[in-house]
This record gives C-alpha cells, structure tokens and sequence, in this order.
C-alpha cells in the first residue's frame, strides 16, 4: 500500500509539474509566468521531498506546499463564492497535499 500512495502522489505532482510547464508556453488561465514559476518550484520540492529521505524532509515539504495549497484553497473559495461551483482541481490540491505531508510524516515515523 505503501508504494502504491507513493506512486500516486508522486504522479500527482508530475502531473502538477506538467500543468504549470504548459502554463508558462500556452496561457490557459488568467495565472501569470511568476505564479507559474513559484507552483513549479513549489510543486519540484515537494515531489523531490516525497521520493527522498532527510532530516528536515516534512518541514521542507511544508514549505513547498504553503504557496500551491494557499493559491489552490483561495481559488476554490473564490470560485464557490462568485458561481457556487467547485473547481475540482483546486480541490484536490487543498486535499492533496495535506495527505502527502500525512504520508510523509508517517514514513519519517516508521523509519526512526
């Protein structure tokens, strides 16, 4: 189970990599190049956090999720609020994210 969660949230975050590299080439949304660039570097840190085994690792995956988690769950409020509609991408980076760090903080727990 263990290697099948790591699979897949690490698919997650490529596919997070991916969206925002396409951003930088094909502007689909209204998210500027910096934006882009600041969810590429966030989204890297956490996948390199995800496959790699530190110290510091959950703190360091902390900090590489505060900017997408913080844009993603502000977006999906934003979007509840003006259409009451939910933005299905925004929520499953809100929910996400917080259960790698989960993951994360589990595995640090089972290696001691």
């Amino acid at each position: 189970m263990n290697t099948f969660l790591k699979v897949f949230f690490a698919l997650f975050l490529v596919v997070c990599i991916g969206v925002h590299v396409y951003g930088l080439f094909v502007p689909f949304t209204t998210e500027s190049t910096a934006s882009h660039i600041t969810h590429l570097l966030s989204y890297s840190l956490c996948l390199f956090t995800l496959l790699t085994k530190f110290n510091i690792r959950l703190a360091v995956y902390f900090v590489g999720a505060l900017y997408p988690f913080y844009y993603h769950a502000n977006c999906a409020w934003n979007t509840f609020q003006a259409q009451h509609t939910l933005n299905i991408v925004c929520w499953l980076v809100v929910i996400l994210l917080p259960l790698i760090g989960g993951f994360i903080a589990k595995e640090n727990r089972s290696t001691d």
